[in-house]
């Protein structure tokens, strides 16, 4: 009997080690019940995950769409079919969009933005990564929305998504020029592109949803209609995802 206690009690320790170390808290982040969620502050049919979040703090960014003229799109001119064309447009049927709204000076985004891509690639038929460019870190921040867009439109997105999201290189012009070159693109029509009213306006828009949201800095992500300020851990990103999924909610902007 006396062994038998002890046996028990040094398997209590054991679990209490674990609870206490990097593995007992990706134990109760899949076992444990989901995070808390708040409406408070949300645009009607979204809620959020309650918690402390790792940003990188910005302000909303002056210069977006400045090339043209234009400012960023005030968040009280964003209204509900305008935000769910912005969030939701491009959502194929059946699948829950996991709208990522991220800043290429933001070492957090860089860590999130792998764990999505992972995480969408192995969920083909259910996930679908959405990139929302949100320059809030300074002028090179700005300087790269504009390229990635611009590059959308030679089918070179992920491309140049990736090389300027490495945080080891300064993002001017002359780089992008240089990037251009390497993955085939017309510089040119690149740097032309960067100034064109659609490329500001998609900013514009992406500012603005974030605006309804009242994000100050990234990462920030939406799964589904759930909403997440910082970053998340893979286990709990998927328990999220998994609720959303069951909940069926809908997409559709259709009136």
């Amino acid at each position: 009997m006396t062994t038998r206690r002890a046996i028990i009690g040094l398997g209590a320790v054991a679990l209490g080690y674990v609870a206490l170390t990097k593995g007992g808290t990706a134990l109760w982040a899949r076992l444990g019940p989901l995070p808390d969620f708040s409406t408070e502050g949300m645009p009607a049919g979204f809620r959020k995950q309650v918690g402390a979040a790792e940003l990188s703090a910005g302000l909303a960014n002056p210069l977006i769409g400045i090339d043209d003229g234009s400012a960023p799109l005030p968040a009280d001119t964003l209204d509900d079919a305008a935000l769910c064309r912005a969030l939701f447009a491009d959502v194929s049927p059946g699948r829950v969009p996991l709208s990522y709204f991220t800043d290429y000076n933001c070492p957090y985004c860089r860590v999130l933005g792998r764990d999505l891509r992972e995480f969408a690639m192995a969920r083909p038929d259910s996930a679908q990564l959405i990139h929302h460019e949100l320059p809030l870190l300074g002028v090179s921040s700005v300087l790269g929305a504009h390229a990635a867009l611009a590059a959308r439109k030679q089918s070179a997105y992920d491309l140049m998504h990736a090389r300027l999201n490495t945080g080891v290189v300064r993002i001017t012009q002359s780089y992008i020029e240089a990037l251009a070159g390497e993955f085939g693109l017309d510089a040119q029509q690149l740097l032309a592109d960067m100034s064109a009213p659609d490329v500001a306006a998609q900013l514009s828009l992406s500012n603005g949803a974030a605006h309804r949201f009242g994000v100050i800095g990234t990462p920030f992500l939406l799964i589904g209609r759930t909403a997440i300020f910082g970053r998340i851990d893979p286990t709990t990103l998927e328990r999220i995802f998994e609720d959303e999924l069951a909940s069926e909610a809908s997409y559709s902007c259709a009136v």
